[in-house]
C-alpha cells in the first residue's frame, strides 16, 4: 500500500512539470512578430543613434550673431528678429535706399541683405498670418519647423514723405533688377525687402506685402524701404 501511494505522488509530480514547461519556455522569449520570415521587435519607442540626437540637440534654432537676435525657420540662412535700426520685433526701424549701407555695416559678423532667391523662401515655404504685435499691423511668418518672424507694415520714403504706414511693407533685397525684365508698374502700390542678383536697371528686388498679398517684387531704387538681414 504504502508503494502505491509513493506511485501516485510521481505521477502527479510529473504532470505538473509537464503542464508547466510550455509556460516556462515562454518566458524566456519576449513578445515578437514576423514579416517576410523576419523576425521583428515589437518595441514602439526605438531609441535614436547617440550621433543623431546630439546633432538634433546641438542645431539651435536661435541665437545671436555679433549682439543682434536670429531664427532659424527651417529655410537656407537664419533671419533677423527686427528690422535695422529697431529695438523690438514689432518696431517699424529705419528706411534706406537700395544703396545705403552705413548702418548696415554697424550690424557686424555675417549679416547681409537677403537675395530674391531667400526672400521667394519666405514666399513660397513659409505660413503667413496678418496680425497685430505692440499695436503695429504686419505679417508672422512661420517656418515648416514652427518658429517665427514678424514683419512689420512699416510703409515706406518717397523723397521726405512716409507712405503707407501700418498699410504696406517693403523689404529690400539685395538682388538688383535685369533689364529684360521690363518696367515697374507699381511705384507707390506695394512695399519691399531688397536683395542682390542681376545685370541691371535702375529698380531693385524685394518684399511687397498688403492684408491680402505677401509676395516679392521690385521698386525703383531711390525710395527707401525697410531692411530685414539675414545670416549663415
Amino acid at each position: 500500500m504504502y508503494r502505491i501511494i509513493l506511485f501516485v505522488f510521481f505521477l502527479c509530480d510529473i504532470s505538473c512539470l509537464s503542464a508547466d514547461a510550455p509556460n516556462k519556455m515562454l518566458r524566456k522569449f519576449p513578445k515578437s512578430s514576423r514579416s517576410n520570415g523576419v523576425l521583428l521587435s515589437q518595441s514602439r519607442n526605438p531609441v535614436k543613434p547617440k550621433s543623431q540626437a546630439v546633432a538634433e540637440s546641438a542645431k539651435p534654432l536661435t541665437g545671436s550673431i555679433s549682439g543682434h537676435d536670429y531664427v532659424d525657420l527651417g529655410l537656407s540662412v537664419k533671419w533677423a528678429t527686427c528690422n535695422v535700426g529697431a529695438s523690438s520685433p514689432s518696431g517699424y526701424g529705419s528706411y534706406f535706399a537700395w544703396g545705403e549701407t552705413s548702418d548696415l555695416a554697424n550690424w557686424g559678423g555675417s549679416w547681409r541683405l537677403p537675395t530674391k532667391a531667400e526672400i521667394d523662401e519666405l514666399v513660397n515655404k513659409c505660413k503667413k498670418e496678418w496680425t497685430v504685435q505692440d499695436g503695429n499691423e504686419g505679417y508672422i511668418v512661420i517656418g515648416n519647423n514652427g518658429k517665427s518672424i514678424f514683419l512689420p507694415a512699416a510703409g515706406w520714403y518717397g523723397g521726405s514723405s512716409s507712405l503707407y504706414v501700418g498699410v504696406l511693407g517693403y523689404y529690400w533685397s539685395s538682388s538688383p533688377r535685369s533689364v529684360e525684365s521690363g518696367t515697374s508698374s507699381a511705384v507707390g502700390v506695394r512695399r519691399f525687402y531688397w536683395s542682390s542678383d542681376g545685370n541691371v536697371d535702375d529698380s531693385a528686388y524685394g518684399l511687397c506685402f498688403g492684408s491680402d498679398y505677401f509676395d516679392s517684387y521690385f521698386h525703383s531704387r531711390q525710395y527707401r524701404h525697410s531692411v530685414r538681414l539675414v545670416s549663415e
